[in-house]
């Protein structure tokens, strides 16, 4: 059987867009401009006409409206009205020239099959409507061109319709919808910008905001059961416990700016695993497992069968994770991986433990993979998701996942599906009472750990201000000391004193009595005429007055005395105050002490507050092996968990699920409540926890869901995503975590940038929502809270939301030229070196070191290079004559006729030469070992567009893992913003050089004098040659084996590969004191008689602490990159090259 798509009136998009304006510029990199139709309309081999499959083209509709009016209509709501009047007119057209249509037969009726003429009619039908006659073109001529695609129309799977034909917006239906709803929730509100930022956080600065928010208290429950001994970096954990705690019960978006290969998936999957053992712990709190439904409703289908559906208790919704991406390449990245049963997924502590319906999401992984040419099936752990989206993959989820094999169980090879399982519960199947048990035993493990870490968390960061404090409240009792004993001695003094006076005013006292009492008598007074009584009187007022003078003055100092004894008495107090506060604080510094160094795993590092420090962003705090076995544990019960409720509930579960099979097939009844659907998709999500689909399949798959009714939206590779494609998604979720770079490729946009520029004008729309320029990632950063700035080379700065930042694919130089010149030095390198050998295998011939292939082109192909095409074709033979993995080369360009040279002369050596070569655009999501980048480009203007922004520079130099080559002149590329930077980080060979000799050893020869006069031929060994003994004199000590030495992991080192400073003074010359001399004087040597290499120097590779054993003990010393450190110190040395 065959159906006939039939596209009416083909014309050049070109022709279209030129009612905007003049011709756009060259794209260099995207598709040539295509073409669409006027109309299109669905056939049936008998001629019959689908009624229900004609659609109107918006682009042909809108350039009618265009030249009408000079402006542009609405585009979703006239268009919608102006379509239904053309589908009316079309039924009419339909009757009045009895054309055969919809599921009438020829039997009983004057209608005839669909003829040529008529579907000029219809095509000239649309003409009319959309009142854009005359303006487009076909190749120049009026349209009259009809495209018709034929398919045969297989049986189909359940749930596998017909793909339809778009030609029209994916998401027309959706943005219409989203158009007219008055209430947007908080994640739509705040994609459009509709709600207020506040005040942001710079993650760079702000350390301790990061710090609280990396606390054992703020982490989730679960963790993905990945290497235990490889925790997530800083910047991931922070993502992920700050998205979770921040859209907790909320509404809204968070953002994520990832870099190259910073880890995007993994904190996509620790997200999962933090989400579904938090519903578990909603589950766990169940006692009977059935209490988790709270009441039951009804599903009609399209054949009048009605299923029911069991709603789950509202503390079990919310948890639905639907993970979307604009690329297709990231969605069949993530849904190979994250079920995915291979080291770099499931860490070798779970993978004999870690199982979730495994035998079914095999079968899904290899049925998802049957198109990739694999060498071997894959083996999958767990059904943690499902790729969906378009009905290819819904039919091969429906089939496999809920249908399952029907030779079950007769077959021994055939694996059965969920339903066949739920009919007939496996014997091994753990009890709801016993998982419940097991899960809660383990989450108790877990609180137990986090309540210790948390302490560990809070003395980390109280410590050092309590031995401040400690500090402070030493010298604050010692002053408190010395001023109470000042205190105390000046009363001491003021009691002496007090003493004194009252012993003299004792003796006046005394003497004034003795005078009183030597009173003279009447006689006297009478025989000295008064005169003795008046000498009397004055020596008795003297006496009184000095008794009264000391009295007073006796008073006055015992008020003294008293203020002093009070002032004692308050500094003896706060003596006394300080002291316990002393105390105090040395017991907490002693209990915190005690605490971290009882902590046997290894803590934060010293410097951790200090804005420069590369080992804090390396992995959040107190993520020790046990602690991460502990929450990885939780999560697989968590799973068990989900998987003995689905078969102690196995009645119920089997309707939901069956009620799910309608939604997916699309075979529900239209007046099905969406409060219905949703309940059938989330008991969906509770068997399966995630569920991927691009963009362009979300309307179709999810028609049915509106207003945020799914709980979680990952978008992947958000900087790609079209801001109106988010949209669609974000509009049917609660919360969106986006994750992203905006200095990567931006959204692949077919209408040209001038045109969308012309738009905005017309529009009146602020440039910032410009979809090429301005994707979803870009959209969410603006408004996100957590996050940095970033200023690339010669541009302006931007916010990125929450940074991820430990880079682990690139060796130099393409980790530090994309650092610097592209992330401001963002990113911090999470690998041992950034310089190795590669292959690191010493069996192996070595790659040529990354560099820049000089080419002078003399013939061009557009904007191709016939020489740099000669010259890539060398490298890659070159490369697979050396034995070297060509499935791990990939081959790009900037522009497209270059990528299309490379891939047809790929072909002889590339397995995958799609998939391995193509233009930079296509490499996003994709990695190599050895990336090769022809660079073409004829004009100034096609090199000036590859650098108009960082991002195609970026990803280029980014894909490559060990090697990066260029090809292309270097003359001109050079010149240019980030290329510069690249070229002088890279090897240069000039034309002339044969690609060959790269990949032939080529040791230097030089005759040296040693200093017992012999002269010998040395050459600089690579890294596989052992350097040459030095001739002994005869009746010299003969050579002895050279006991092996190991670097500070206990790692064997090859003397070949690193040498010790009497190698680099045999190479050199001259005296080993000397080479010692020259290493300070470039700085690989630290001042000073220890012979300590420099931080640099350890850290890019050049030197490497060893340890031998000699007869004394072990002896640690410094070893030499010889290579590199010859050439540094040559010029230092002055020697010419020979």
């Amino acid at each position: 059987m065959w159906r006939h798509t039939v596209f009416l009136g083909v014309y050049d998009l070109q022709s279209a867009w030129a009612v905007l304006g003049p011709k756009a510029a060259e794209d260099f990199a995207g598709p040539p401009a295509g073409q669409s139709a006027v109309a299109m309309v669905s056939v049936g081999e008998d001629g019959v006409l689908g009624v229900d499959d004609v659609t109107l083209s918006q682009c042909v509709w809108a350039v009618g409206r265009f030249r009408q009016r000079n402006l542009l209509d609405d585009v979703l709501a006239d268009f919608t009205a102006d379509e239904t009047r053309w589908a009316r007119q079309l039924g009419d057209l339909v009757v009045a020239r009895g054309i055969r249509a919809g599921d009438e037969s020829a039997s009983g009726f004057h209608t005839r099959p669909l003829s040529h003429a008529d579907l000029r009619a219809i095509l000239d039908l649309g003409l009319n409507e959309t009142g854009a006659e005359g303006l487009l073109k076909y190749r120049g001529e009026e349209l009259t061109a009809v495209r018709v695609e034929s398919r045969e129309i297989r049986p189909r799977r359940d749930g596998e319709d017909p793909e339809p034909k778009f030609l029209n917006s994916f998401f027309f239906a959706d943005l219409l919808s989203i158009s007219k709803t008055h209430r947007r929730g908080g994640a739509m509100r705040q994609y459009l910008g509709l709600n207020p930022t506040g005040q942001r956080i710079d993650l760079r600065e702000d350390l301790a905001a990061v710090y609280d928010s990396v606390a054992p208290n703020m982490l989730p429950d679960g963790r993905w059961p990945s290497d235990i001994g490889h925790p997530l970096a800083l910047s991931q954990q922070f993502a992920v416990n700050r998205a979770l705690a921040d859209l907790e019960g909320a509404e809204g978006l968070f953002a994520v700016n990832g870099p190259p290969g910073t880890g995007k998936t993994t904190m996509l999957r620790d997200m999962i695993a933090a989400l579904v053992t938090k519903r578990a712990t909603a589950l766990a709190s169940f006692a009977h497992a059935g209490s988790a439904f709270v009441e039951t409703s009804e599903i009609g289908t399209r054949s009048g069968i009605r299923s029911k559906v069991h709603r789950l208790h509202e503390s079990l919704r919310g948890f639905e994770m639907v993970i979307a991406s604009s690329n297709n390449g990231a969605v069949e990245n993530i849904s190979l991986e994250i079920p995915a049963l291979s080291k770099d997924v499931i860490g070798p502590t779970f993978c004999a433990t870690a199982r979730y319906f495994p035998e079914i999401a095999t079968r899904l992984l290899n049925e998802k993979n049957s198109n990739r040419d694999d060498d071997s099936p894959k083996q999958a752990w767990a059904l943690v998701s499902a790729k969906l989206g378009n009905s290819s993959n819904v039919g091969a989820f429906i089939n496999t996942a809920l249908f399952g094999d029907k030779r079950w169980p007769d077959a021994a090879d055939a694996v059965p599906g969920l339903f066949q399982q739920l009919n007939h519960p496996p014997a091994n199947a753990l009890s709801w009472p016993e998982a419940r048990k097991s899960f809660l035993k383990a989450k108790s493990e877990v609180d137990r750990l986090r309540t210790v870490r948390q302490r560990l968390h809070d003395a980390f960061l109280h410590l050092p201000r309590r031995r401040q404090e400690t500090q402070h409240l030493e010298r604050a009792l010692e002053v408190d000391c010395t001023q109470l004993k000042e205190q105390e001695r000046l009363v001491s003094r003021q009691e002496e004193s007090l003493a004194e006076l009252a012993g003299s005013e004792a003796a006046d006292r005394s003497d004034l009595a003795a005078h009183l009492a030597a009173r003279p008598g009447v006689l006297e007074q009478i025989f000295s005429f008064g005169r003795v009584m008046t000498g009397w009187r004055r020596r008795q007022v003297n006496l009184a007055e000095r008794v009264d003078r000391a009295g007073a003055e006796a008073a006055i100092l015992k008020a003294t005395i008293d203020q002093s004894r009070r002032v004692a008495s308050s500094l003896r107090e706060r003596r006394d105050e300080t002291f316990g506060r002393l105390q105090d604080r040395k017991r907490q510094v002693a209990m915190m002490e005690s605490a971290l160094s009882r902590y046997t795993h290894e803590g934060p590092p010293a410097d951790w507050f200090e804005v420069g420090s590369i080992e804090r962003e390396k992995a959040a705090p107190w993520l020790d092996k046990e602690f991460n076995e502990s929450r990885s544990r939780l999560f697989l019960e968590a799973l068990q968990l989900h998987r003995a409720f689905v078969f102690d509930q196995n009645e119920k579960m089997r309707q939901n699920l069956s009620a799910a099979c309608n939604v997916l097939k699309k075979s529900i009844a239209p007046d099905t409540p969406s409060r219905a659907v949703r309940e059938a998709w989330e008991a969906l999500f509770m068997v399966v926890p995630t569920i991927t689909t691009t963009f362009a399949s979300m309307p179709r798959l999810f028609a049915s869901l509106k207003d945020e009714q799914l709980g979680w939206l990952f978008i992947d590779e958000a900087g790609q995503a079209p801001p109106q494609a988010a949209a669609c998604g974000i509009w049917r979720t609660r919360r969106a975590l986006l994750v992203g770079d905006p200095l990567q490729l931006t959204p692949v946009v077919t209408l040209p940038s001038e045109y969308q520029n012309r738009l905005l004008e017309i529009t009146g729309t602020d440039s910032h929502w410009l979809p090429g320029t301005n994707p979803a990632q870009v959209l969410a950063d603006r408004t996100a809270k957590y996050g940095t700035n970033i200023q690339p080379a010669g541009r302006d700065k931007i916010w990125v939301g929450a940074p991820l930042r430990v880079h682990r694919r690139c060796d130099n130089p393409m980790f530090d030229t994309v650092n610097y010149e592209v992330y401001d030095g963002l990113m911090i390198h999470g690998g041992k070196t950034m310089l190795r050998r590669f292959p690191e295998e010493e069996h192996r011939q070595e790659a040529p070191k990354s560099s820049w292939l000089d080419v002078t082109t003399i013939e061009w192909n557009g904007h191709a290079s016939a020489q740099e095409l000669i010259r890539f074709d060398e490298l890659l033979r070159s490369l697979m004559e050396a034995g070297h993995d060509m499935s791990k080369v990939l081959a790009i360009s900037p522009f497209r006729q270059t990528a299309f040279e490379l891939e047809r002369r790929a072909k002889r050596y590339l397995r995958e030469s799609k998939t391995q070569s193509g233009t930079v655009h296509r490499a996003q999501g994709k990695e190599a070992d050895i990336v090769i980048l022809v660079l073409g480009g004829k004009t100034s203007r096609a090199r000036n567009w590859a650098v108009d922004t960082p991002n195609l520079f970026n990803v280029a130099v980014s894909r490559a893992k060990h090697r990066l080559y260029v090809i292309g002149n270097r003359g001109e590329w050079a010149k240019l913003p980030y290329f510069k930077a690249i070229s002088l980080q890279l090897d240069h060979h000039p034309p002339h050089l044969r690609v060959g000799d790269l990949f032939a050893p080529t040791p230097r020869l030089r005759e040296a004098k040693q200093p017992d006069g012999l002269t010998v031929a040395r050459m600089r060994p690579d890294l596989e040659t052992q350097p040459e003994p030095i001739p002994r004199a005869e009746g010299g000590p003969s050579e002895r084996p050279r006991p092996p030495i190991f670097d500070d992991n206990g790692h064997p080192v090859s003397r070949a590969e690193y040498w010790g400073q009497q190698e680099l003074s045999s190479e050199l010359g001259i005296p080993a004191p000397r080479v010692g001399d020259l290493l300070r004087e470039t700085g690989l040597l630290l001042p000073g008689p220890d012979k300590e290499p420099s931080p640099e120097a350890l850290e890019q590779g050049l030197a490497v602490w060893v340890t031998v054993m000699t007869a004394g003990g072990p002896r640690r010393y410094a070893r030499w990159q010889p290579n590199r450190t010859l050439e540094i110190l040559e010029p230092a040395l002055g020697l010419d090259e020979t």
